[in-house]
C-alpha cells in the first residue's frame, strides 16, 4: 500500500490517487533509474538511503528532488522528499562565487576531497576537515584512514570499489556509512558521493567527490523507525 501526502502531489503534479498507482520508478527520468536502483539496495540492507533524483512531473517538466528513505519495517518505508531544483539552479548560476561555495557547504556540513591512487594521498577542503576532525598536519595518506574508517567498514567501501565501481564499470560511487572523528572518536555518519577519473589505459587514477554529514537526518530517521 501506498500514500503520500498535499505536498507529494504539490512537487510531481500528479493527484493523490494517481500517485498511488504508480511504480516510484516511473517517475524517474532514464539518468536516475540506475541510482535508483541502489537507493532501494541500500535503504533494505542498511535501513536508510539518501540520494537525488531527476524527477518527471505530470505536466513533462524536469525537477530535481532529494530523497530521504527510512525502513520502518519488513515492508514498510517512509520516504521525504524535498524539491532542490532551484537549489540546483542557484548553484549552477554562481558557480564561480568561492565564497559562497564555502559557506553552502559549511551550512550543508559538506566536504569535498580528492584520492590518488598512485600516490595513495588525499587532500581535503576545510569543511571535510572539520566533519571527520583533523588535527593541523594530518597526514592524509591511505594508511591513517584507519583512524577515521572502522576496520569492517573500510572493508565493505574496498568490496564495493572493487565489485560495483572497477568490475561493473560503475563510476559514479554512492554510500553511507559511519566514521569517527579523529580528535574526538565520536562517531558520525556520512554520505559520500564520488566519480572515478581513469587513466588512458583504463585504470583508477583518481576519485573526486564529496562528503556530506548526515548524522542528524539518521538520528531523526532511527527514532521514526
Amino acid at each position: 500500500h501506498t500514500d503520500v501526502n498535499r505536498a507529494g502531489t504539490l512537487i510531481t503534479g500528479y493527484s493523490r490517487d494517481e500517485l498511488c498507482s504508480i511504480r516510484p520508478d516511473c517517475l524517474l527520468s532514464p539518468e536516475s533509474l540506475t541510482i535508483y536502483k541502489k537507493h532501494i539496495k541500500t535503504v533494505s540492507t542498511v535501513g536508510f538511503a539518501s540520494d537525488e533524483f531527476e524527477i518527471i512531473r505530470k505536466d513533462q517538466t524536469k525537477i530535481i528532488c532529494k530523497i530521504d528513505t527510512v525502513k520502518l519495517s519488513s515492508n514498510r518505508y517512509l520516504g521525504f522528499v524535498v524539491d532542490i531544483t532551484a537549489l540546483k539552479l542557484a548553484e549552477e548560476a554562481i558557480r564561480e562565487s568561492e565564497t559562497f561555495l564555502r559557506e553552502a557547504q559549511k551550512i550543508a556540513q559538506l566536504g569535498k576531497f580528492s584520492y590518488n591512487f598512485n600516490s595513495k594521498t588525499w587532500t581535503s577542503s576545510d569543511i571535510l576537515d572539520q566533519i571527520l576532525g583533523l588535527p593541523s598536519g594530518f597526514d592524509k595518506s591511505l594508511n591513517n584512514i584507519k583512524h577515521i574508517i572502522p576496520e569492517e567498514i573500510a572493508s565493505e567501501l574496498k568490496a564495493y570499489f572493487v565489485e560495483e565501481v572497477v568490475n561493473l564499470d560503475f563510476k559514479k560511487m554512492f554510500r553511507t556509512f559511519k566514521i569517527h572523528k579523529v580528535e574526538t572518536l565520536e562517531e558520525r555518519w556520512v554520505h559520500l558521493i564520488g566519480e572515478v577519473k581513469l587513466d588512458p589505459e583504463g585504470r583508477p587514477l583518481s576519485i573526486l567527490g564529496t562528503l556530506q554529514d548526515i548524522t542528524e537526518r539518521v538520528l531523526i530517521a532511527d527514532a521514526l523507525r
